[in-house]
């Protein structure tokens, strides 16, 4: 299955080996998904590649800008899909991830790159186009920043589908994607 995002935006903090901890501040634009469920292989597993062609990382404490240009990560899903018709709201599983060709600083450097690995759980809406709204991703794991080691946390959102997330509360009527996400993830009831 392929489906398509406008991107993310997030935060996340980096806890390194050289003392050098990090906030940062992430955004991905025109994210692409190709999704394997593997029915056949394992019926609770799925395989999917994700690729963006920008990334842009902000460090604010050291005010260093990073931009990458190869951006691609491999993900599996261990809650697998519950039927073959429909995919799923939410995704938990391993991922490994590469960001290269970037530009630090307005000066583009092959040699630097960030390498991460972890789980990663995804609260997902598809709409019938298969525009997918990453709703919220969270992030957890080790990164490897120019062979500097991290541990790292960040939390994503989509552009679109999380700039509602905070007022939902408030306005129950938002969207129907955002009540599809909610009573998938807590079983509760919605009526529209």
């Amino acid at each position: 299955m392929f489906s398509a995002s406008f991107g993310t935006f997030g935060t996340g903090y980096n806890v390194s080996s050289s003392g050098n901890n990090q906030f940062e501040i992430n955004l991905t634009t025109l994210n692409s998904f190709f999704e394997y469920p593997g029915y056949y292989v394992n019926p609770k597993a799925r395989i999917g590649l994700e690729m963006y062609p920008f990334r842009l990382r902000i460090l604010p404490i050291t005010q260093d800008t990073e931009m990458s240009f190869f951006n691609i990560n491999l993900f599996s899903d261990f809650l697998g899909p519950k039927n073959k018709d429909r995919w799923d709201y939410i995704r938990f599983g391993p991922f490994v991830s590469l960001n290269w060709l970037t530009v630090n600083n307005l000066q583009m450097d092959i040699k630097n790159y960030v390498f991460s690995s972890g789980l990663r759980l995804t609260l997902l809406s598809y709409t019938e186009t298969n525009i997918r709204f990453q709703v919220m991703d969270m992030e957890i794991g080790y990164r490897s920043i120019n062979n500097i080691n991290n541990f790292y946390f960040t939390i994503k959102f989509d552009f679109i589908d999380g700039a509602f997330l905070p007022f939902l509360p408030f306005f129950p009527f938002v969207p129907g994607f955002l009540p599809a996400v909610l009573e998938r993830m807590f079983l509760i009831g919605y009526d529209q």
